[in-house]
């Protein structure tokens, strides 16, 4: 990722956070639709893990800037 992160789900996305890997929340969004974009420019280069929720699922993933 470079300045954008794109999300999409087959639900609504109630929640995303982002977090350094010293488990700190570095960004967070409540966007409520099913696909949406942050902007992740600010963010250092490194990597970071990334926490959806969408309806009773819960997805982490990794992010790399």
């Amino acid at each position: 990722v470079k300045n954008i992160a794109n999300f999409s789900a087959n639900e609504t996305i109630q929640s995303v956070r982002i977090y350094d890997l010293t488990g700190r929340v570095v960004k967070q969004a409540t966007p409520n639709k099913a696909n949406f974009d942050m902007d992740v420019a600010n963010l250092s280069k490194g990597v970071y893990l990334v926490k959806l929720n969408a309806g009773d699922k819960e997805a982490t993933a990794k992010l790399i800037k």
